[in-house]
């Protein structure tokens, strides 16, 4: 795990203009404007920020703003980042998706990332987290990439996205100083996981697995 993020400097490219378009069966769709510029951008500079904005947009589909206030607030996000994230209607044993397809005869790609609309709030910060990973850590720029995520087991390249999600959402140093502070008010340890859940709004599985991956950095830098 030591090594992972070595492999997440690498620069990613997002235009400076998105535009709706309508398909044959009248849905929207977005893609880069005939005359948008490439702009490179480091996406792990931007990952946090990228999650909090995600979740804003899921939220305003959930809250049923206006359609055109949704698709501005959409469209924003696509522009400032390059990917489109929203909920997606998806059988229950599947969490969510990342997408990317170039565009043919461009250097351009379209990224997608969906999250079951089932899921709550802290699962789908997770979902948009270990998806975002994949991008940085396991996709070749020029492929056509798909991967869905499911309740089945873990490869390696799983939990290394859970692993980068984790660190996204958990910082390390937060997390420990956090932790560290509620065992020495003699909080239960049951008090603890759910308050860190709360905190750093995470699924409860996932900070108990914070917990073991914080310590085990604590051992190796002591």
């Amino acid at each position: 795990m030591k090594n992972l993020f070595e492999h997440t400097s690498a620069p990613w490219i997002r235009y400076n203009g998105y535009e709706y378009k309508t398909d044959d069966n009248g849905g929207f769709y977005i893609t880069v404007s005939k005359d948008a510029k490439p702009e490179m951008y480091r996406p792990m500079q931007e990952a946090g920020q990228l999650v909090i904005d995600a979740l804003n947009v899921g939220l305003a589909a959930m809250h049923k703003v206006p359609e055109e206030e949704l698709k501005e607030v959409i469209l924003d996000f696509t522009q400032k980042y390059g990917f489109s994230v929203g909920n997606a209607f998806l059988p229950n044993r599947e969490d969510g998706f990342l997408a990317i397809r170039p565009i043919p005869r461009t250097k351009k790609s379209e990224k997608t990332i969906g999250v079951n609309v089932n899921r709550p709030l802290d699962f789908k910060r997770f979902i948009i987290a270990h998806e975002f990973a994949h991008s940085i850590l396991h996709y070749k720029t020029g492929e056509i990439f798909l991967h869905r995520e499911n309740k089945k087991g873990k490869d390696n390249e799983e939990n290394d996205a859970d692993y980068f999600a984790a660190a996204l959402l958990m910082p390390a140093k937060s997390f420990s100083r956090t932790y560290q502070q509620y065992k020495s008010e003699k909080m239960s340890e049951n008090e603890i996981y759910l308050k860190l859940s709360e905190i750093y709004k995470a699924p409860l599985e996932s900070v108990l697995r914070r917990i073991s991956e914080v310590n085990s950095i604590v051992r190796e830098s002591d």
